[in-house]
C-alpha cells in the first residue's frame, strides 16, 4: 500500500470573525491556487445584546462568548500563526471595556484579535462576496447586514471603491423595536423610518453606479430561503418577496407565534430586525432584485492573508495615497525607512524581533512621518499622530493604526512612556524599540542635502545603545553630532543609555 500523504499545515489558514450576532470560524486550505474551506465552526453568541445603554459589554453573553472562543483556540492550534486572522467589528468597536474582554479572549484562542474599522469591515465584506460570484460582470452593490452595524459596498472585480458602515443591525433593531416580541405593522412602518433616517446620508452615493445588487452574511442568506421556500421567489430576493415576508411576520402577531419555512428557532428572535434593515435598504436604494453570496468577511479575511503573502497587501496602497494626499516628501521618508530597517535588521537577534510585520510596522511609521507637515510644522509629530488614528486606513486594524501613531508622535523631543501604555502590555516594549530606531534614523538624515547613507552599525543591548560610525563620518557632520548627543539625553531620561563613536 502505498503511503498517504500529510497535509502540510503550512497551506491551512484560519479566519475567526466576531461578529455582533454570530461569531465564525473558517478553516480552508489554500494549496497552489485552490482555495477549499474545509471546516466551519459557527455559534449565535449575540454579543450586541450584552451592551448596556452606556456601551459597556456585561451579562451572562461575555462567558458565553468566552466559552465559545475556548472550543475556537482548540481548533486553531495546529494553523501557523501567520496564516489566522481573528477580527472584531461593531460591538467590539463601540464597548467601552473591549480591551478587558479582548485581553480574556485572546488568553482562549493564543493568538491577538484585531477590531476593524466599518470601512475595513465592509472592504474584506466585498472581498469575501467578490471571489465567491460568478454570474454578470460590471458594477456590483455588496450589502451584508450583520449584529450591530450593515456594510454597503460598491465595487468591480475584486475592487472595493465606495464603503460605508451603517449603526443599525439584526440585533440592535431587533433589540430597539422588538424586544416584548410583538410583530405590529405600526412597528415596523416606524422602525424602517428609523432605519432610513440613518441611510439617508448616503442615498446620493449608494442609490445609482451599480448594475446588481448582492447580499452576503445570515440575516440576508435567511431572507432568502424564507422566500424561496415560501414559494415567495424562485431565486434571490425581491420587493414583492418583502411584502410577503412582512405579511407573514404581522400576521403572527408574536416572535414565539412566527413559522416560517426556511426560518431557524435560532435566527428567529432577530430576524424582524434584519428584515427591516434590508426592506429599509431595497427602499432607499430602489432595489429591484438581490442575489444572495455565500463568502463574506471571513473568506474577505482568507483571501487578503493571501493576498499579503502574495505581495498584494492593500496596506501599501493605502500608505502610498496617503503619502500623496499628504504631500510627503517621499525621497528624504525613504532615505530614513531604509536606515531604520537597517538598525531592525542589525539588532533583530539581540531584541528577538524577527516577525515580518514589525518590519512593515517600521517601514510604513517611518513613511508617514512627516505626514502631520501638511497641517502645520509646529508640533506636527502630533498633527500626524492625530491623522492616522483618525484616518480610514484600508488594510489597517485599529491596533496597527495606534500603533503606527504612538511612533509618528514620539519621533521628536522627550520620549513620553504613557503613549505606549495604550498599546497591549507585550508588545510596548517592542514599539518602544522601534520609536527609538525611528528617532535616531530622523536625527541621521535631518539634513535633506546628505543623500549619503550612513556606514553605521546599529547595536541594542538590554538598555544600551551602540552606534559605531565609520571613520571620519561623525566629524564631517557636526549638526549631526549635536542631534545625537541631544537624543542621548531624551534617552537617558528613560534609563537608556545611547553612545556613539
Amino acid at each position: 500500500m502505498l503511503p498517504v500523504k500529510k497535509k502540510k499545515s503550512s497551506s491551512f489558514y484560519a479566519a475567526v470573525d466576531l461578529g455582533s450576532n454570530s461569531f465564525h470560524m473558517i478553516v480552508a486550505d489554500a494549496e497552489g491556487d485552490e482555495v477549499k474551506v474545509i471546516d466551519r465552526l459557527r455559534s449565535m453568541v449575540r454579543l450586541a445584546s450584552g451592551l448596556t445603554k452606556d456601551n459597556y459589554l456585561e451579562g451572562d453573553v461575555v462567558q458565553l462568548a468566552l466559552d465559545t472562543l475556548a472550543n475556537f483556540g482548540q481548533r486553531l492550534r495546529n494553523i501557523p500563526a501567520k496564516n489566522i486572522r481573528i477580527v472584531g467589528t461593531n460591538t467590539l468597536r463601540q464597548a467601552q471595556n473591549s480591551k478587558q474582554f479582548i485581553k480574556s479572549a485572546e488568553k482562549l484562542l493564543g493568538h491577538p484579535i484585531e477590531i476593524i474599522s466599518g470601512r475595513e469591515e465592509a472592504r474584506l465584506v466585498y472581498l469575501g462576496a467578490a471571489h465567491s460570484l460568478g454570474g454578470p460582470s460590471g458594477k456590483r452593490l455588496v450589502i451584508d447586514i450583520g449584529g450591530g452595524s450593515t456594510e454597503l459596498v460598491i465595487g468591480e472585480g475584486f475592487e472595493a471603491e465606495i464603503m460605508e458602515s451603517i449603526w443599525a443591525g439584526c440585533v440592535s433593531v431587533s433589540q430597539n423595536w422588538f424586544a416584548d416580541g410583538m410583530l405590529a405593522k405600526k412597528r415596523f412602518k416606524k422602525a424602517r423610518i428609523d432605519v432610513q433616517s440613518l441611510l439617508e446620508p448616503y442615498m446620493s452615493q449608494f442609490s445609482t453606479g451599480w448594475d446588481h445588487v448582492v447580499g452576503t452574511s445570515g440575516t440576508i442568506r435567511a431572507i432568502g430561503r424564507v422566500a424561496v421556500e415560501n414559494g415567495w421567489s424562485q431565486s434571490g430576493i425581491t420587493p414583492d418577496a418583502l411584502k410577503n415576508i412582512e405579511q407573514a411576520l404581522v400576521n403572527a402577531e408574536h416572535i414565539e407565534s412566527l413559522e416560517l419555512p426556511g426560518l431557524g428557532k435560532k435566527r428567529q428572535p432577530v430576524f424582524p430586525g434584519g428584515f427591516v434593515v434590508l426592506s429599509a435598504l431595497f427602499d432607499a436604494f430602489a432595489i429591484k432584485e438581490m442575489h444572495v453570496a455565500d463568502g463574506a468577511l471571513r473568506e474577505g479575511l482568507i483571501f487578503d492573508m493571501l493576498g499579503r503573502h502574495h505581495e498584494k497587501d492593500v496596506r501599501i496602497r493605502t500608505i502610498t495615497n496617503m503619502s500623496k494626499r499628504y504631500g510627503i516628501d517621499n525621497l528624504h521618508a525613504d532615505f530614513v525607512k531604509q536606515t531604520a530597517l537597517l538598525f531592525l535588521k542589525q539588532a533583530s537577534n539581540d531584541l528577538k524581533i524577527n516577525n515580518d510585520e514589525w518590519a512593515k510596522i517600521l517601514g510604513w511609521a517611518a513613511d508617514l512621518h512627516e505626514i502631520g507637515l501638511d497641517i502645520s510644522h509646529q508640533q506636527y509629530q502630533k498633527h500626524g499622530a492625530y491623522i492616522i488614528s483618525n484616518s480610514d486606513m484600508l488594510g489597517f486594524s485599529r491596533l496597527e493604526q495606534d500603533m503606527l501613531a504612538v511612533m509618528v508622535q514620539s519621533q521628536r523631543n522627550k520620549l513620553d512612556l504613557q503613549l505606549f501604555t495604550f498599546l497591549p502590555e507585550e508588545w510596548e516594549p517592542i514599539v518602544l524599540k522601534l520609536s527609538i530606531m525611528l528617532r535616531i534614523s530622523i536625527a541621521l538624515h535631518r539634513s535633506r542635502m546628505d543623500k549619503e547613507k550612513p556606514d553605521i552599525t546599529f547595536e541594542f543591548r538590554k538598555q544600551k545603545i551602540i552606534l559605531t560610525f565609520a571613520d571620519g563620518w561623525l566629524d564631517e557632520r557636526p549638526l549631526t553630532f549635536s542631534d545625537l548627543e541631544q537624543e542621548r539625553k531624551y534617552l537617558k531620561d528613560i534609563n537608556i543609555e545611547l553612545t556613539f563613536n
